[in-house]
């Protein structure tokens, strides 16, 4: 947008508040999601889309009760062997093209992320 159309956008809302969160919060969605299915076509792995979705849920404030907190954690840790395998995989045998190399960085980012993820997640347990 030029600054012509955010000036008539924003004579349009009024100032009004709620309004603005209201655009905000939909135009964060919309980039969430192309980032989403951006991560998902190029990974192409059905757990890894799995777990971002479990964690775009979380972005959004959607957290789970706390009996469920326990199960989700070591299915996410399941979901980090697997994930670390994979890394392992495109760093050794499967190692050799640029788009192996990005595949690496994701599933090392991903490991990384679910770690944290978890621990933060340990708090809500107790």
């Amino acid at each position: 947008m030029n600054k012509k159309q955010i000036d008539a956008k924003w004579n349009e809302i009024q100032d009004n508040p709620l309004v603005i969160v209201s655009r905000l919060r939909g135009n964060m969605a919309e980039a969430k999601a192309e980032w989403v299915e951006e991560c998902e076509d190029f990974v192409d792995d059905e757990d890894f889309s799995h777990v971002l979705k479990l964690v775009t849920d979380i972005i959004d404030g959607t957290i789970p009760d706390t009996s469920k907190v326990g199960p989700i954690i070591v299915r996410l840790e399941a979901y980090a062997v697997k994930f670390r395998m994979q890394y392992n995989a495109y760093m050794s045998y499967k190692k050799g093209t640029t788009e192996s190399n990005a595949k690496k960085n994701h599933y090392y980012s991903m490991v990384s992320g679910i770690e944290r993820l978890c621990d933060g997640l340990k708090y809500l347990t107790r």
